[in-house]
């Protein structure tokens, strides 16, 4: 019977009762990608380069502002560019169709959940949005970051401006698993965890 998640106590555990009939794997689309909450505030050195000049590139490039995810008319457009982003993706998979019903019932009922975020428009126009949540206080964790692809460098920006914003107080960043998508693998290690 396969189990996921399951921690290394227990796991030593089935092994100490059941040795060899107890096969287990890391499971690398699940690990979690932990961050100082400092370098990403500060996107400091050669390690943070790239981002850097992303984010200063949105910086540059457009007029903007930060909105805390509160009003109602906030709220409707961050769904709908949620709903817009999960149409330019135009992928057919169980997994989106899940985050975009869970992105929907958080922003629709926000008030009722320990969840913050930010919405950032540019140029008048809703660019992107980014939820977290603290999780302890050592660590906050980021849920969802959904960006209109033709703002360049608006995905540092969010990143950035989220943790500075909500949780610049805590020690470490979770940006969570990346689920063996290639895509999102990828721009999560560029962060260099």
């Amino acid at each position: 019977m396969p189990v996921r998640d399951v921690e290394t106590a227990f796991l030593n555990e089935l092994h100490e009762n059941f040795g060899d009939l107890v096969i287990s794997y890391e499971d690398k689309n699940n690990f979690d990608y932990i961050f100082n909450t400092r370098d990403l505030i500060a996107l400091s050195g050669s390690k943070y380069h790239r981002k850097k000049n992303q984010y200063n590139q949105f910086v540059k490039k457009y007029d903007y502002r930060i909105e805390e995810i509160k009003n109602s008319e906030v709220i409707k457009d961050c769904i709908d560019l949620s709903l817009k982003w999960y149409d330019y993706k135009a992928i057919n998979s169980e997994q989106l169709k899940n985050e975009q019903k869970a992105i929907i019932d958080i922003l629709g009922n926000i008030e009722l959940f320990n969840i913050r975020g930010i919405a950032v428009y540019a140029d008048n126009e809703i660019a992107g949005f980014a939820l977290g949540e603290r999780l302890n206080g050592k660590m906050a964790t980021i849920h969802f970051e959904k960006g209109n692809y033709s703002f360049s460098g608006i995905y540092p920006f969010l990143n950035k401006s989220l943790v500075e914003t909500c949780f610049s107080d805590v020690e470490f960043i979770n940006l969570q698993e990346d689920l063996g998508i290639e895509g999102l693998r990828r721009a999560k290690l560029a962060y260099q965890p």
